[in-house]
């Protein structure tokens, strides 16, 4: 906590209560920022939010289903009961909940709302940041995406589509707030988990993913860092990725 480039910011995290959202809650509030964790299971929130303080940062947590109109707004009058102002927004929420399948074989309602929780999150959540946003100092946002956003792969349709449109997304909202000095990024991080057997067997070979490096959620905080403590007049629209492989 002595090394602290995040000093007196105000950072939300989405998708905060496992994995890469919980790694990166951990590593902001570590750089001296007070953290606003959110995602839908309370539980997870709690061990967050547990870990930050018990390594002396400063988070609080309100559960949200970012896929939810209303419980975003509700989720928005908390923060803003709490907080005059927000300077960094990274839209980590997403995934597939393990329902992916190939396209023919695929169900609408579930193909449906794997996009949604890859795109819409970022829609509400940082549609409802921008006011607070607005007051913070050199605000960002920064968005989560995905190599399979660029190349497709069979059983990943559903995720991919939702990816590649939130590309589109942060391009499209970065232009749109480039008069506003709010910066608009992506991460793309490439093959992240906790073990080489995370992934399909086809896929890894001697912890090599296709010619990629193995990453853990650890290794994707310097990049995020990076993002975080750019100015205003600092890159947008731009897409950082962790690959080893053309996008």
């Amino acid at each position: 906590m002595t090394n602290q480039p995040l000093r007196d910011r105000i950072a939300l995290v989405t998708g905060a209560g496992r994995g890469l959202g919980r790694e990166l809650a951990t590593a902001y509030a570590a750089a001296g920022a007070s953290v606003i964790c959110t995602a839908r299971t309370r539980s997870q929130l709690d061990q967050t939010v547990a870990t930050i303080e018990a390594a002396g940062g400063s988070a609080w947590a309100h559960a949200c289903d970012a896929t939810h109109e209303t419980q975003v707004e509700e989720f928005f009058d908390a923060v803003a009961a709490k907080h005059d102002r927000l300077d960094i927004v990274f839209l980590n929420a997403g995934g597939t909940k393990g329902e992916e399948l190939p396209i023919a074989d695929s169900d609408f309602t579930a193909w449906k709302r794997i996009v949604d929780m890859n795109l819409s999150t970022a829609f509400l959540m940082g549609l409802g940041s921008l006011p607070l946003l607005r007051q913070g100092t050199d605000p960002k946002i920064v968005t989560m995406g995905s190599g399979l956003g660029r190349a497709p792969r069979i059983g990943a349709s559903a995720y991919g589509c939702g990816k590649a449109a939130l590309s589109l997304f942060t391009q499209a909202l970065a232009m749109e707030l480039l008069p506003e000095g709010i910066t608009v990024n992506e991460l793309i991080p490439g093959p992240v988990g906790t073990a080489p057997d995370s992934f399909e067997p086809h896929y890894v070979k001697d912890g090599v993913f296709k010619g990629e490096y193995f990453k853990t959620p650890a290794d994707i905080i310097p990049l995020a860092m990076f993002l975080a403590t750019q100015p205003s007049h600092g890159p947008s629209g731009q897409t950082f990725a962790l690959n080893r492989r053309l996008l």
